[in-house]
């Protein structure tokens, strides 16, 4: 706007000739030739950024075994090399899917031995300091931050499914929740326990997805006594 005045200015500036009008012109035209692009272009990255109102991690920890020289001070964990788990972490919370009370081989409606478990994001990350760990950084925008936080305090509230061996698990779980705010495919219940049966496939396919989108993924090797499983 203060161009559009400037113009009117010079155009009934008195006691000027038309050559230095025109002069006037000129300069006030080439301006607002090379501004305004860069302004609606500034513009249009603010609202970008103010559309992002939140940063999801998926964190992911790599099944792992303990090394034969070391299988009397390296304890085994639930899976092995087809173990891990796969949590969410968001605003400083780390909020995974996990077993309770035991593990049923097939998902009961009822008796549910399952918990969505929260803690602090920070605690986590200092149990697993020697631990191999992707994480995945997904920025959200503010419809998708609302929806996740609507579903994991539904979810907490009332276990929308049991943990089992043949069933729901943490990254069957996480697909499906991910899937409700167009983040992955949207799957069947079956189809989330067949392709994120275990944590690799279902981490594979998203460190591929990251790559397409340009998501920050960041990475931690684990200890030498213990074998790691492998992307």
């Amino acid at each position: 706007m203060p161009q559009i005045y400037a113009i009117f200015a010079v155009i009934f500036l008195p006691g000027v000739s038309m050559q230095a009008k025109y002069l006037h012109l000129n300069r006030i035209f080439i301006t607002i030739f090379f501004i305004c692009p860069f302004f609606f272009s500034a513009s249009f990255h603010a609202s970008l950024v103010s559309d992002t109102s939140a940063l999801l991690k998926v964190y992911f920890l790599y099944g792992s075994k303990p090394k034969f020289k070391y299988r009397h001070t390296e304890k085994r964990e639930f899976g092995g090399l087809h173990g891990g788990h796969v949590s969410l972490v968001i605003n400083g919370e780390d909020i995974g899917f996990e077993r309770a009370n035991g593990l049923h081989v097939f998902s009961h409606r009822n008796n549910k031995k399952a918990q969505f478990r929260c803690r602090l994001a920070d605690l986590v990350l200092h149990e697993h300091k020697n631990s191999k760990v992707a994480v995945v950084h997904i920025p959200l925008g503010k419809s998708q931050f609302s929806r996740l936080q609507n579903i994991l305090s539904v979810y907490r509230a009332s276990l929308p499914y049991d943990y089992a061996f043949f069933g729901m698990r943490c990254a069957a779980s996480t697909s499906e929740i991910l899937s409700q705010i167009g983040l992955v495919k949207k799957r069947k219940r079956i189809g989330h326990i067949l392709h994120a049966f275990y944590p690799r496939p279902f981490r594979r396919s998203l460190l591929r997805k990251a790559q397409k989108q340009g998501w920050l993924v960041s990475r931690q090797p684990g200890r030498t006594t213990r074998k790691w499983e492998k992307d």
